[in-house]
């Protein structure tokens, strides 16, 4: 006598030997199955056929059948022509049924609780978004699993149920093909939340922060404030990731950028002058961030939206169009203006911080810079 696990370890060994001679399969206790194509379907067919003669496996003639572009496995009908998934009718009637006769329980059976997720778990290998309205059925039926008589049912079953019972009506039974491709995650990434803020690691770095109030306020579900987590992991992770540490931003503190700056006396553009009056207009602790504005009494973070959208509203007071300025047209503009300036590529480098020679797509010249450079080499010759 096999138990079902001694059934499943045979099967398995034969499904591996099989793998072992180029080809797929899945099996299932008793049940094989595999997809190849149309060139080689009839050969895999016939080498598992062999297969199980040679291990001694009598093959029940009934279910076995050869190439097709349409096979039932499982109860679940699959056709490679269409690529769909498709469950029989008398199946959905049985599971609209089933589903019918819980609209009015109040509490049942342990077997009748196994009876309905065997159903709807079987619709769910097919219905993918389903598969969210099962995670609550099966944590139930561990919670009662040991419970003898009647168990009442809770309400955020019966909700559940009550999706399926209006789901089922309007689904004909066929479920396309999932067709992408599985392979390993680019990445590896975790992050969790509480009611009071949120965290999350990544490639051996990590942030933490309180939530601001405003989103206190809202009072949201945890499931919010956790997908609210994976939001922000996500921003780090494109931060930490992407190509920004080598390029011209410093976003972790990684290292200490110096910039000199030099007082311009009687000028409006004296940057030393200008820094000044800020420190003196929006007094700030030695330890906040260089730029702070004041709001509601306390002292905000300068964000680059909050920037950019000030800078164009003052170009726009200038008559220009503010569609063609950023805050990218002061590096732009500190790049052009130190080499009209004469100061060497190198310098101009390194005062801007850039890593490559990107910088020298920003310097323009004139037609008399290139006129002067053509006369130049026409002098040599």
């Amino acid at each position: 006598m096999f138990n079902s696990s001694h059934l499943s370890n045979f099967t398995n060994a034969v499904a591996y030997i099989y793998r072992l001679l180029g080809f797929d399969i899945i099996n299932y206790l008793d049940d094989f199955a595999g997809a190849e194509t149309s060139e080689n379907a009839f050969k895999a067919f016939k080498e598992l056929e062999n297969l199980f003669l040679s291990c001694g496996i009598e093959e029940s003639t009934h279910k076995a059948f050869s190439s097709s572009l349409r096979m039932e496995f499982l109860g679940i009908i699959c056709d490679t022509v269409k690529l769909t998934l498709e469950i029989p009718d008398d199946k959905l009637k049985d599971n609209r049924s089933i589903l019918g006769s819980w609209e009015c329980k109040r509490s049942t059976k342990l077997r009748d609780i196994q009876s309905l997720i065997g159903k709807l778990n079987f619709l769910a290998t097919c219905v993918r978004p389903g598969r969210v309205f099962m995670s609550r059925l099966l944590n139930w039926l561990r919670e009662v699993y040991d419970k003898k008589g009647y168990i009442s049912i809770p309400s955020q079953i019966n909700k559940d149920i009550v999706w399926w019972q209006k789901f089922l009506p309007l689904y004909n039974g066929i479920s396309m093909m999932s067709l992408e491709e599985w392979s390993k995650p680019d990445e590896i990434f975790s992050s969790d939340s509480c009611i009071t803020g949120c965290g999350g690691w990544f490639s051996g770095r990590f942030f933490h922060r309180a939530y601001p109030k405003f989103i206190s306020e809202y009072k949201l579900h945890i499931n919010c404030l956790e997908l609210l987590a994976i939001c922000q992991i996500l921003s780090f992770l494109l931060i930490v990731k992407g190509n920004l540490l080598e390029a011209k931003f410093i976003q972790c503190g990684e290292r200490i950028l110096k910039i000199p700056l030099f007082k311009i006396d009687d000028s409006i553009l004296c940057p030393v002058t200008a820094y000044n009056r800020m420190c003196r207009v929006i007094p700030a602790p030695e330890e906040s961030p260089a730029f702070v504005i004041k709001r509601n009494a306390s002292l905000k973070t300068v964000t680059y939206k909050q920037f950019q959208s000030k800078l164009k509203r003052i170009i726009s007071l200038t008559s220009r169009d503010p569609r063609l300025y950023s805050t990218h047209s002061f590096r732009r503009g500190v790049a052009s203006f130190a080499f009209q300036a004469r100061v060497p590529s190198e310098l101009i480098q390194l005062h801007g911080d850039w890593a490559s020679d990107a910088y020298k797509l920003y310097f323009y010249f004139t037609m008399q810079e290139k006129i002067s450079v053509a006369e130049s080499m026409a002098k040599l010759l």
